[in-house]
Parts: C-alpha cells; structure tokens; sequence
C-alpha cells in the first residue's frame, strides 16, 4: 500500500512537471515571436554597435537612445552586421544556453541530484520562472553575469584564483554590480583573484577606450549614469535602496511620497549602502572558515547587490543560481526542522517569481489619473522583502553562529 501511494506520488509530481515544462515552451514562444518589437534593451545595444560599425557615437542615435555601458556595443558588434530579428533570435538562444549550463554546472559542483520527477517540477519552474522570461523578452545580460559568477565562484571552489579574477572583471566591465564580490575576495584574502580582476577591468577600459575613443568612455560615467539614476530612481521597478527612498521620499510619478526628503536622496542611498556593507562584512566575520560557510560568505554580497547597485531590475534576478541551488542544498540535508521554515521558503519562491510591471501597473490603475498614496506603493517592495527572507534562510541556525562566536 505503501509503495502504491509513492508511486502514485511520483506520478503526480512528474506530472505537474510536465505541464511546468509545456508552460515554458509556450511562454517563451511567445517571447521569441515578439523579440522583435520587444527585445528593448539589445534594441539599444544593437544600433549602438552599428553606430560604432560606422564611426559614429554609440550615444547618437536619437531614435534608439543608449543607456548600456561602452562595453556592451562592443559585445554585440558581430551580431550588428545581421537583420536585427536574426540578431535578437541569436542571443536569445545564446542566453537560453547560458541559463541551462549554470544550473547544471552548479549542480555539478553541489553533487545536487534530483529524482526525475523532481528535475522535471524544477526544470519547468526555472523556465516559467517571470525574471528568466523578463530577461529573454527584454534581450538582457543579467544571466551572462550569473554565468560569470558562477564560473567566478567553482574557480574559486578549486584555487583557480587568476582565472576566477578574470571572470569577474569581465562581468564588471559588462555591468558594475558584481564587483562587490571584491568584498569576498577581500575578506577570504585571494589577492591574486582580486589583482586579476582589478588588472582585467583596468585592460578592459583601456581597451575599450582604443576602440572607441575616451570621449565615449568618459561620457558613460559622467552623463550616463548620472542621467540613468535620475530617470529611474522613482521607478516602481527599480528594487534598489535608491529605489526604495525614490519612491517614498521623491516628489515622483507614480507614489504619493511619505515625506520629500530634505537630503538628496542620493546622499541617504550612500549612507545607507555603506549600512549594508557593514551588515554584509560582520555577517561574514561571524561565519565559521569552512567550504560550506565559504560557500555562503560568497553568495550573501549577490543578494547585497540588489540593495547596493542603484538600479535592480526584476531580470537581475537570474543571478541568484547559486543562492537558490544552496538553499536547495539546505532543503535536501533536512537543514530546516520546522514549517515555518518551509513555510519561508516557499513565500521566497513566491515573492521572488511575481510579475512586477502587471502587478504595479494593476496598483497604478487603481488611483489613475492621481498617484498612490505610499502605504499602497509598499505593494512595489515584494523582492524586497524576499531577497531579505533569502538572506536569512541562506545563513546557518542560530546555534552554529553562537557557537562560532563563542570560539572566535
């Protein structure tokens, strides 16, 4: 009888799987058959290396502004000489590979094996996943980063401290969140992965520079960034501290706010990152210099990324492979001995798999043509409150950290 209700029970839970997986097959259909119209953000860094293919500004092109950095017109050059929907349909199956071979050299490297009828429930979920399908539609680096990561984080695993040091640099010089990894590299002491990172952004730049001039350098750092901050920092989908406060404490467009600050708000951001960092760094002080804890130390500054960076976008999100695979881990080893723990994890999964725009757009249309009153803009906050449940869930029991501090 026993055995007759695990095999039902497998049965049930390959099957929900399998309508997991032909959810994704339809949902990324659809991506792909609107890449064309949809895909922004590689819109932006398509023309921008055409522009650069014909010796003009990657920041010229008035009909297809450019808010990416140098480095990313330069990446895209090869694809820049297609159609742009031949272009757009490349990288989205590029992208698609990428995200397949992090989870599964993550796997790999965590020794996780899952039961078929699991793999199939985790493999649906990954593809359904709304920040992955955000990514594809969007034509994004986000999972190119979490690649980079990855790999950053299995040299690291196995003392390959120059190559985890290049690896990193590279993804800095695609986007610059992931250098607060150096807080790791710091603390764990690998100088010659954080010489190597330093040395491959400093050749980068230089290199960049050579191909497009210092002008376009120069006006990433001083306008561009300047100008993406400003635009965005009200944004309801912009997760970051900065974020938070322009939502709260700016007169803009979408929340009615608490109060308009007094300090600029860029000041208040600064301040309170510097806050995060310090959390960041004695969290890490009190965790025992062990494999698995060196395995947390490394991932607890990606989740500090969203919160640090002043822009995090909902397809930023695919970074968290290997947070989610060693909170996996944690759930297969029976590390939580209670349902509320479950009960967390599962509000996580949630909270971090909600569709941001169709949600805020349906909280903007309540009040429409006025602005939310504030207490109905902290409905934008739900990664939020989920990165901060991840952040907890991923450190160990209370006991161990005591017993750590006792020793220390």
């Amino acid at each position: 009888m026993i055995e007759k209700y695990a095999t039902i029970k497998r049965g049930v839970i390959a099957f929900i799987g399998i309508l997991f997986c032909l959810a994704a097959i339809y949902l990324l259909n659809i991506r792909i058959a609107y890449l064309e119209y949809s895909s922004v953000d590689l819109q932006q860094d398509y023309y921008a290396a055409r522009q650069l293919v014909n010796y003009e500004s990657i920041y010229s092109d008035t009909d297809h502004l450019n808010y990416h950095p140098p480095s990313t017109a330069v990446l895209i050059v090869p694809l820049s000489f297609l159609p742009y929907k031949d272009a757009a349909i490349i990288w989205t199956l590029l992208s698609i590979i990428l995200y397949f071979l992090t989870w599964w050299l993550i796997f790999k490297e965590l020794n996780i094996h899952l039961p078929f009828e699991y793999s199939l429930v985790f493999l649906g979920f990954i593809l359904c996943w709304h920040p992955f399908l955000q990514n594809i539609g969007l034509g994004q680096w986000s999972i190119l980063i979490g690649f980079c990561i990855a790999i950053c984080w299995i040299c690291l695993r196995h003392d390959r401290y120059l190559l985890a040091g290049i690896i990193l640099g590279l993804a800095c010089l695609i986007k610059l969140y992931p250098g607060l990894l150096i807080v790791y590299l710091l603390f764990t002491k690998r100088w010659k992965a954080i010489v190597a990172t330093i040395s491959t952004v400093i050749v980068g730049i230089i290199i960049l520079t050579f191909i497009l001039g210092p002008e376009e350098v120069i006006y990433y750092f001083t306008t561009v960034i300047p100008r993406d901050t400003s635009i965005y920092n009200t944004f309801p989908q912009n997760y970051s501290i900065l974020g938070i406060l322009g939502k709260f404490f700016v007169n803009g467009e979408w929340v009615n706010p608490i109060f308009i600050s007094p300090i600029p708000i860029n000041i208040v951001a600064l301040i309170l990152d510097i806050v995060v960092l310090i959390i960041l760094i004695r969290t890490m002080h009190l965790l025992q210099n062990d494999k698995d804890n060196n395995d947390i130390n490394f991932v607890l500054p990606i989740v500090a990324m969203f919160f640090i960076s002043p822009i995090s976008w909902q397809h930023n999100l695919t970074i968290l492979t290997i947070p989610i695979c060693l909170l996996l881990k944690k759930i297969m080893n029976k590390s939580f001995n209670n349902k509320f723990g479950y009960g967390l994890i599962i509000l996580v999964v949630f909270l971090l798999s909600l569709p941001d725009v169709q949600i805020d757009r349906l909280l903007i249309s309540l009040v429409l043509p006025d602005r939310l009153p504030w207490y109905l803009g902290i409905g934008f906050l739900f990664y939020d409150v989920g990165l901060i449940i991840l952040w907890f869930l991923l450190l160990p029991s209370r006991k161990a950290v005591v017993a750590n501090i006792a020793n220390q």
